[in-house]
C-alpha cells in the first residue's frame, strides 16, 4: 500500500465516529472498527513540536516529557533493559540500528555499549545527541537518500504520535534489511489501567498522542505494510523513588516485536 494523507480513520479510512471522552482534547473511536483517535491535532508546527515532545520547564508534564534531560539516568536503564531482553537476542549479524525519534540520543548510547552501528533522526530542535550520526527532519526525507541497510530500527513512543502512521510504516519497510525488525512502545488502550482511569488515563493526558493502537490494530497495520508481529507485551520503565531507580510495569505500555516479510523488499 502506497503512503498518502490519511483521511477521516487510519485505520479504516470510514468517516464514521463517535465521542469517547469529552475532556482538554476530544477522543474518539471509529464507528466501523473501533480504532481510537484524537481529534483535529496536528504537530507539523515545528515549534509546537518542540513543545510537545520535549516541553519547557513552565509547561505541564502533560505536554510531553518534562524534566527529559533530567531523566537520562531512568531512561538509559529502560533503555538497556530493553536491549538485553529483546534485541540482543534477535541476533542479527551486521548490528547496524537505527532509532527514529532519537531525541538526545540516549538509546544510541546504549546501542554503542552493546557494540551497535547506531544512527538516529529526530525531527525536533532540542540538543543534539553528541557523538552519534543523526539525521534533522522527517523519515520521509531521511528515505530519499537512504537504503534498505537496517537490521533492527526503533520507533519507542513515536508511533502515536506521528502525523502519518502510516507514511512512516511504509518508509520503515523501505529502510530494514530482508528478515530484519521493527521495535516500538506504545501507549495500549485495552490495558487494564485505562478502563480502570477512563478519561484520567495518562495516554489520553499527553497532548503528543495523536492515537492508540488495539492489538487488532496493530496487526491490520503491520501485516499492510509488510510486518508481522513476533511478540507483543506490556513493558514497563525506571523510575526515581527517593534515592532509588526502580522498574515499575503499569501494564499500560504496549512494547512490539515485529519482523520484516521475507517476500517484501
Amino acid at each position: 500500500m502506497e503512503p498518502g494523507e490519511d483521511k477521516n480513520c487510519e485505520r479504516c479510512m470510514s468517516s464514521s465516529r463517535k465521542l469517547l471522552y469529552r475532556d482538554l482534547q476530544n477522543v474518539f473511536s471509529c464507528g466501523e472498527c473501533g480504532y481510537i483517535f484524537v481529534d483535529n491535532r496536528s504537530v507539523s508546527d515545528k515549534a509546537g513540536l518542540n513543545d510537545k515532545f520535549y516541553p519547557r520547564p513552565s509547561q505541564s508534564a502533560a505536554t510531553g516529557y518534562k524534566g527529559y534531560l533530567k531523566d537520562e539516568a531512568n531512561i538509559k536503564l529502560t533503555f538497556a533493559s530493553r536491549f538485553r531482553q529483546f534485541i540482543e537476542p534477535l541476533g542479527t549479524p551486521a548490528k547496524r540500528i537505527l532509532d527514529i525519534g532519537c531525541g538526545a540520543g540516549f538509546f544510541l548510547d546504549i546501542a554503542k555499549l552493546y557494540g551497535w552501528d547506531a544512527e538516529g533522526i529526530e525531527p525536533c530542535d532540542i540538543p543534539p545527541a553528541k557523538g552519534h550520526k543523526v539525521f534533522k527532519g522527517s523519515l520521509k526525507d531521511f528515505c530519499r537518500t537512504a537504503r534498505a541497510e537496517y537490521d533492527v530500527l526503533t520507533m519507542w513512543d513515536f508511533l502515536e504520535c506521528t502525523d502519518s502512521v502510516r507514511e512512516d510504516l511504509f518508509y520503515a519497510n523501505h529502510l530494514i534489511k530482508k528478515d530484519g525488525y521493527l521495535l516500538f512502545t506504545s501507549p495500549a488502550p485495552d490495558s487494564p489501567l485505562r478502563y480502570l482511569l477512563g478519561s484520567d488515563w495518562s495516554g489520553f493526558k499527553k497532548f503528543s498522542c495523536r492515537r492508540y493502537f488495539r492489538p487488532d490494530d496493530l496487526r491490520t497495520l503491520l501485516e499492510d505494510y509488510g510486518f508481522f508481529i513476533e511478540k507483543a507485551l506490556y513493558a514497563g520503565k525506571y523510575i526515581s523513588f527517593g534515592k532509588l531507580n526502580v522498574y515499575l510495569n503499569s501494564f499500560d505500555i504496549r512494547l512490539v516485536v515485529a519482523k520484516k516479510r521475507c517476500d517484501v523488499s
